[in-house]
């Protein structure tokens, strides 16, 4: 799951991996706030990483490889 979150008191993107049974693998995360925060309150597997947005394109890279890439297609409306 991929998602960018925006406009509240903590603006981040953050990329989720799942295993089979819907368990979270790794979570990946441009903010040091919001890895910190998930690790000490929910216990959550986060990781900083860095991300790479264009109107057309995602990119998440760690420690110089790429963890995820996709091209994004917008629909009207």
């Amino acid at each position: 799951m991929l998602a960018n979150y925006e406009g509240g008191t903590l603006a981040y993107h953050e990329l989720i991996v799942f295993r089979p049974g819907l368990k979270v693998s790794h979570i990946y995360v441009d903010s040091p706030e919001s890895m910190r925060g998930g690790r000490e309150i929910w216990k959550l597997p986060k990781a900083l990483a860095e991300f790479t947005y264009s109107r057309s394109f995602v990119e998440v890279r760690q420690d110089g490889r790429t963890l995820f890439s996709a091209k994004i297609r917008r629909r009207p409306g």
